[in-house]
């Protein structure tokens, strides 16, 4: 739960720490208000160009107080999460490697991101893990535009829509089919065997659905790692947009 959650959406149990927050909040926005009133009611009662820089000044140092205690709070947020992670730590991996060993590819981005795992940064084997979650954010936005066309649920067929769609979907494409790239930095460990795996699997299923749902040939499919974002977007746009005219 984040700083601005007064209480768990699935329990309701009160989140302490954004009742803290909030209240902490309220009474700096209280005293910025009437430090802010003081100010602007004494300067009407004095004229002059030194009064109006002393305004000036006050505001931008209680601005500036602000920003720093924004700041403040976001560290705090920051570092509580992180220990909570790290303290469930084991039973997180024990979580996300069954989600994975499932090919559950879009469940396991859901877990990842509902228990901010990305928060992980040390101490914990949780962030081996942030190239495979890159790869299925990835691969869950392109079944979601997929379903969303092939079900035709709230979804408008108007041309410009579908070209919109195809450009998301070829956004994606290109960014699954480059995590090596975008995680290159350390590649012994986010692209260890195990992971490349699963990425790999990612990249065969879409590979497949694209040319059961929006007629890829199976070398236009075979291809997709070669092909420009651009390239990959026009041939969606034959597919896709050609069929929902007809």
């Amino acid at each position: 739960m984040g700083l601005e959650d007064l209480k768990c959406p699935y329990c309701g149990t009160p989140n302490p720490f954004a009742e803290k927050h909030q209240e902490d909040m309220r009474r700096f926005e209280k005293e910025f208000a009437a430090t802010k009133e003081e100010v602007v009611t004494a300067n009407k009662k004095r004229a002059g160009r030194n009064t109006s820089l002393i305004l000036i000044l006050v505001l931008i140092l209680l601005d500036v107080g602000a920003v720093i205690f924004a700041g403040i709070s976001s560290d705090i947020a920051y570092s509580i999460k992180e220990k909570r992670i790290q303290a469930q730590a084991d039973q997180h991996m024990e979580n996300i490697l069954a989600l994975l060993e499932e090919g559950d590819y879009c469940g396991f981005s859901a877990y990842y991101s509902a228990n901010s795992i990305y928060y992980a940064t040390s101490g914990t084997d949780l962030e081996d893990y942030s190239a495979v979650h890159g790869a299925a954010g990835r691969y869950r936005w392109l079944l979601q535009d997929l379903e969303k066309y092939i079900s035709g649920n709230s979804y408008s067929f108007r041309k410009e829509s579908m070209s919109r769609t195809c450009a998301y979907m070829a956004e994606n494409i290109t960014k699954l089919w480059n995590v090596e790239d975008q995680y290159s930095y350390r590649q012994e460990i986010y692209l260890a065997p195990d992971k490349l795996s699963y990425i790999q699997d990612m990249r065969e299923r879409v590979s497949l659905l694209l040319q059961t749902y929006a007629g890829l040939t199976e070398e236009e499919a075979g291809s997709l790692g070669d092909l420009s974002q651009g390239r990959i977007q026009k041939i969606l746009e034959e597919r896709l947009v050609s069929t929902d005219e007809e």
